[in-house]
């Protein structure tokens, strides 16, 4: 409910990545004159959204298989650190929400679990053509 007051109607965002800019959770490139650049959370969104989300994660961890088992495959086989990792599944939280919100769905990370894959059998026809 936390989250529904900080982003209003589901509507109101012509797509996901509409909804996860408002939220601050687009990655942004940083740098700072000479420095190395490096891509991070952008952060420039409502905060308190981005807390919830972090505190959904985290909770979510030990109960949730699905989240559980994507937060792993970002530690252990990407070499990501805990932090990224819980910034990535924020992100991946975020689009889920997002779709049940847009289709009228409960939770189901079979659901997710086809989107992954259906898009991986679309980004690989794209590679071919």
């Amino acid at each position: 409910s936390g989250l529904m007051l900080n982003m209003g109607s589901v509507e109101k965002f012509d797509d996901v990545k509409a909804l996860v800019s408002y939220w601050g959770l687009h990655p942004e490139f940083k740098e700072s004159g000479d420095s190395k650049k490096d891509i991070g959370m952008s952060k420039q969104g409502r905060a308190v959204a981005r807390e919830l989300l972090f505190d959904a994660v985290f909770a979510s961890l030990p109960d949730d298989n699905y989240i559980r088992e994507r937060y792993d495959y970002y530690v252990e086989e990407q070499g990501k650190n805990g932090m990224c990792a819980i910034g990535i599944m924020m992100h991946k939280l975020a689009r889920i929400i997002y779709g049940m919100l847009r289709n009228g769905t409960e939770y189901n990370p079979k659901v997710d679990k086809e989107n992954r894959r259906s898009n991986k059998s679309t980004d690989s026809k794209d590679n071919i053509s």
